[in-house]
């Protein structure tokens, strides 16, 4: 057999002799920093596609959000059939189907209704990246709860997408939809309480998203609700308030469509700037003016206006604070009969792989005389060797001597999440942990996994900045 299957230089001297080509049944040779492998013999193939098990092969891939390119795991399946990329399975042939529940946990596999996720992130995030016949989201609020997301899809997703509330269900942050987002996504019957000046921001030229029967408010001072930059957006059935520039834009050679919608306290019912497109019919949300169409910007229809009282005058802010890791995992694995003040717990004798500290003042300065409605904690996993799979992460409070408040934030009581290599999430923490930290009585949270920190290594220090995101009123 002929051909060529590359791999770094660093990989291949971890093959077996045999494999090296030792015996004569393949042969390599050596050009650009790589080591090509051909004429493979039976055996060959079958020892390499056990060694190929354990390796990781790397690619290139550019933050959405950041625009720098980092290290990004493609890990293959032993029968080389399905691969998997920071721990998403490659491709899915039948319709997915996942649920959410405010009573759901992200521990949870999300494919049953007794065993919903927490987050619409935490249910993104584990789709196949390449679904041939869709997916559905299930989204359900029996406890009454309102959902805390950054809903930021900028991993790569291909195919259609539906977000289904199956009961009244409250979003509290905002939405971005990233260029490597493809294929049509519907959002049906939720209400969106905008923390950011733009609640959705939809920016894949590959990617049509429906938002039919959804409602949405502005923060105070917030701009618009819809902004359909290079891409695609319509609403239909929609109420709009509060937006002080539009209830949608496009721009950007973006367009969108406003159909039979409602509302009240808008700047335009809708914007088109620098040669995005906008169309109206039915009838708009209530706004100072109907259209506004600027820098080559178009609008096309009309539509009549249709006021209508908000149901809830309630605004909500969000905000942000940073900080680094006061201990790497590689620091905790070494330390001698650690006490809780090292990273011990308590209760499981297993050690943290990390703790952050927040600044108590800056917190208190912002949050003193608030309303503290949710809170997330930004978390990310290293590249590096270790466990190829999504791997259980526990956070609890810390405060320098010992662990904290366990039944509030950590353990099997509280905020659990999961990680992959190499991937980054919002983890759910509890609006009482960061009164804690606001009042003096907890100075940050630790990270905990039942994995040795070989495995599960997290950025620390000036590596990575952990982010405490928390929405108030």
């Amino acid at each position: 057999m002929s051909g060529g299957f590359v791999v770094p230089n660093r990989n291949v001297k971890g093959l077996p002799n045999n494999v090296l080509g030792s015996t004569g049944t393949f042969t390599f040779s050596s050009a650009a920093g790589y080591q090509r492998i051909t004429d493979f013999s039976d055996l060959a193939l079958k020892a390499l596609n056990d060694q190929l098990e354990q390796l990781w092969i790397r690619t290139q891939n550019r933050s959405v959000d950041t625009g720098d390119y980092s290290t990004t795991m493609l890990m293959v399946d032993g029968e080389l059939t399905n691969p998997c990329v920071m721990g998403r399975k490659l491709f899915s042939y039948e319709k997915e189907i996942r649920y959410v529940s405010d009573m759901g946990s992200d521990c949870n596999d999300g494919l049953t209704q007794a065993a919903p996720f927490l987050t619409l992130d935490f249910a993104v995030q584990s789709l196949p990246i390449i679904c041939e016949k869709g997916a559905i989201i299930y989204v359900d609020a029996p406890g009454g709860k309102s959902f805390i997301e950054r809903l930021h899809l900028t991993a790569p997703y291909f195919g259609e997408l539906a977000l289904l509330a199956q009961n009244p269900v409250t979003v509290l942050g905002n939405v971005e939809i990233g260029p490597m987002v493809k294929g049509n996504l519907t959002v049906t019957g939720m209400t969106f309480y905008g923390t950011t000046d733009e609640i959705v921001k939809q920016m894949s030229p590959g990617a049509a998203v429906l938002f039919d029967g959804c409602t949405f408010f502005a923060k105070d001072g917030g701009k618009r609700a819809i902004h359909a930059m290079g891409g695609k957006a319509a609403a239909v059935n929609c109420g709009f308030y509060n937006c002080t520039d539009a209830a949608i834009l496009a721009s950007h050679m973006g367009s969108c469509v406003m159909h039979n919608c409602v509302g009240k306290g808008n700047g335009v019912a809708m914007a088109a700037d620098s040669g995005g497109v906008g169309v109206l019919s039915g009838t708009c949300p209530g706004a100072s003016a109907l259209s506004r169409a600027e820098n080559g910007g178009v609008i096309q229809g009309s539509a009549a206006a249709a006021v209508v009282e908000p149901e809830s005058d309630t605004r909500f802010l969000e905000a942000e604070f940073e900080t680094v890791a006061t201990m790497s995992a590689l620091d905790l694995e070494f330390l001698e009969d650690p006490s809780p003040a090292q990273g011990k717990d308590r209760v499981t004798g297993k050690e943290y792989k990390g703790y952050w500290v927040f600044d108590t003042e800056s917190i208190q300065e912002r949050l003193t005389g608030k309303t503290i409605v949710g809170a997330k904690l930004l978390l990310k996993r290293k590249p590096g060797a270790g466990s190829k799979k999504r791997v259980n992460v526990y956070l609890y409070l810390h405060n320098h001597t010992e662990p904290v408040g366990d039944a509030i934030v950590g353990g099997g009581l509280g905020n659990r999440g999961a990680l992959a290599p190499d991937e980054s999430m919002w983890l759910t923490v509890t609006p009482a942990s960061v009164n804690m930290i606001r009042n003096g009585m907890a100075k940050g949270y630790a990270v905990h996994s039942p994995i040795s920190g070989e495995e599960l290594e997290f950025y620390a220090q000036s590596e990575f900045v952990a982010k405490l995101w928390v929405v108030y009123r």
